[in-house]
Formats: structure tokens, sequence, C-alpha cells
């Protein structure tokens, strides 16, 4: 993603155009990789996760749609990059932290499971 939102910052419209493809398929890459792995965390009411999860994702696309508006005037399309940029940043912070809380719960209710390791 990263790399095509930087190629359409390119002249040449045949460079944007690859720039686009790459980030649209990066995009929903990431999205078909989430919706996996919400789909695998629920234990329970996976129907209720998935759906809570595509309610967040239509909210915020909605939303960061409106307020980009607001980037654009503000400077154009060079602001509409890095504040793109910046959200490509922000969503892989998340998922790091995602899996450190994943790793910290999982060990957490393993060793209650196996009361052997609780003295360790």
């Amino acid at each position: 993603m990263i790399l095509g939102i930087l190629l359409t910052w390119m002249a040449s419209l045949f460079v944007i155009l690859i720039g686009l493809a790459l980030l649209c398929f990066g995009f929903f890459f990431s999205h078909a990789a989430v919706m996996n792995w919400v789909s695998m965390k629920a234990d329970e009411a996976k129907g209720s996760a998935s759906s809570l999860y595509l309610f967040i994702y239509y909210l915020g696309g909605s939303v960061c749609t409106y307020l980009l508006g607001y980037v654009w005037e503000w400077r154009v399309w060079s602001a509409i990059i890095i504040t793109n940029l910046i959200l490509c940043v922000i969503g892989p912070m998340i998922a790091v932290n995602m899996k450190r809380l994943d790793q910290n719960t999982s060990s957490a209710s393993y060793s209650v499971r196996n009361p052997n390791l609780q003295n360790r």
C-alpha cells in the first residue's frame, strides 16, 4: 500500500495507475486478512464479530473519506498522500499491539488450564 501511495506522487499517468493498482491490491489484501483474523479469533458469535468488524470498516471508510475532503482543501494531493501514509503506519502499529495482547492473553489462559505451569 505504501509503495502504491508513493507512486501516485509521480508525474507520469502510467506510474500513477500502477500505484493505484498496488494501493487497491494492498488494501483489499489487508481487508481479507483482517476478516480472516476476526473469524479465527472469535470463539463464540463469529457472525456478530464479523458484523461488528464490517460496521467499523464502513464507518471508518465513510468518516475518513469525509475528513479527507478537508485535507484536500488544506494542501491538495500532497496532504492526501501524507495522511494516507500516516494511516498506513498506524495500522501495523495496532496489529503489533493486538498480537502482543493476544500472546499475553493466550499464555495466561494456558497457565490457568495447566496448573503445573502456575508455579513456574
